[in-house]
């Protein structure tokens, strides 16, 4: 359907597939600069948020959810996020 009548659970699925690609890239531009303990929390996160876009969860447990993934892409980002 269009953007613009898309519902809030939809636009936020979408923008949680986004986070997860970026995520995807950081791991593996980065995988073999960051410690075990880093790579293990930035998949955990990714893995968090992927289970919860599976189960079509609501927006009030997707928020937090994408923004303790982007925490996590801001620490162990490099260079390749947060441009």
């Amino acid at each position: 359907m269009f953007g613009l009548f898309a519902s809030p659970e939809r636009k936020m699925r979408e923008h949680a597939g986004n986070w997860l690609e970026v995520a995807d890239k950081v791991y593996h531009y980065r995988r073999d600069v960051l410690t075990p303990a880093e790579t293990a929390g930035l998949q955990s996160a990714a893995g968090a948020l992927r289970g919860l876009v599976k189960e079509r969860a609501g927006v009030e447990k997707l928020k937090p959810a994408i923004e303790h993934l982007e925490e996590m892409l801001r620490r162990h980002g490099g260079a390749i996020y947060p441009k």
